[in-house]
């Protein structure tokens, strides 16, 4: 159920997989209602509750950035700090949040400010670097985004002009030469004490989009669960106010950040009650008990020494499944 905003209140209403590791990341929407009225989305560990990233949506319908989300029909983004661990697919997760709580928001799940409603995301002019990159492999390579073209024309009467005073300076010197000219006087007969400019007519807008519908993120199994719950802490879940489930993402996460965390035994619990095979809820509860994933050590994900073997077919089975999900176009050093 859509809620009306509150400054400073918090919503869990996604976990997000990161599809390098299969590690799971807490979303958080925070509405904040003061001078500025905007909501941002921060994804955040499972094991500590420590802010990994923070993206939020633009507020401002008459920016430049604004664009993209009037030729696509979905909300600008923006993620200004962009994540802390780089290169490792969180600026992944971070979109995912993204682009989950646009599309609840567009089906009045969750409330959030935005331009436009639209069941994804929208990017455009005036990104980092480190965007465009993400951008363009998601386009490219994970199957996430797509680019779509426009135009928006836009009608003008009487609009006055703020320009800063080097080119209003400019402008005035252009102002004397066509009176001059008019006139046929000298230039240096005249002066302008001051001067305001103003525009009639229309100007067209063309240019192109990326956009990262739900419907990918959900096709690649990056979103296990949706819900929304109003919390103090990302530590805090009520299981009872889950509103669906993606039984494969649940049984491919990474249960090894799960050992400080009251929150294994409620996906475990999420998990039987949403279906997923008995074989896979036995594999969650060996792998979080031997503290093993699947490449882990290679990953950088805590893995215990000599794991037994028992312990190494379960990781090679889990290995399998993320391949089956296509998780495998995300294993670079660029997500």
């Amino acid at each position: 159920m859509r809620r009306d905003l509150i400054d400073g209140e918090k919503t869990v209403f996604a976990i997000i997989v990161n599809p390098r590791d299969g590690v799971p990341f807490v979303a958080i929407k925070t509405d904040h209602s003061g001078v500025l009225e905007y909501s941002d989305v921060s994804i955040n560990r499972v094991d500590t509750g420590d802010v990994e990233g923070v993206g939020e949506f633009e507020d401002d319908a008459g920016s430049v950035h604004n664009f993209s989300s009037v030729i696509s029909g979905y909300p600008r983004v923006h993620t200004h700090d962009g994540v802390k661990t780089k290169f490792s697919g969180t600026g992944t997760v971070l979109y995912t949040a993204l682009c989950t709580a646009a599309a609840m928001e567009s089906d009045r799940r969750l409330a959030i400010y935005v331009t436009t409603s639209g069941a994804g995301i929208s990017s455009g002019v005036g990104r980092s670097e480190l965007a465009y990159h993400w951008w363009d492999l998601a386009k490219s390579r994970y199957g996430l985004a797509t680019e779509v073209s426009g135009k928006v024309t836009k009608t003008l009467k009487n609009q006055k002009l703020v320009v800063s005073p080097f080119i209003a300076s400019e402008m005035e010197g252009l102002l004397i030469d066509a009176l001059a000219a008019s006139l046929s006087v000298s230039r240096s007969s005249l002066s302008v004490k001051g001067a305001s400019f103003q525009a009639s007519g229309s100007m067209t807008y063309t240019g192109k989009a990326d956009v990262y519908t739900y419907q990918r993120a959900t096709d690649k199994h990056l979103v296990a669960i949706t819900t929304n719950q109003i919390v103090s802490e990302a530590s805090e879940f009520d299981e009872g106010l889950v509103d669906s489930v993606d039984v494969e993402a649940l049984a491919a996460m990474n249960m090894t950040v799960f050992s400080k965390s009251s929150l294994f035994w409620s996906i475990v619990s999420i998990a039987k009650k949403a279906g997923v095979a008995s074989s896979y809820i036995n594999d969650m509860i060996e792998r979080q008990r031997a503290g093993v994933d699947a490449e882990a050590a290679a990953r950088g994900v805590e893995r215990r020494s000599n794991p037994q073997p028992d312990a190494r077919r379960v990781a090679d089975r889990l290995r399998a499944l993320r391949s089956d999900l296509g998780w495998d176009a995300f294993d670079d050093e660029a997500s």
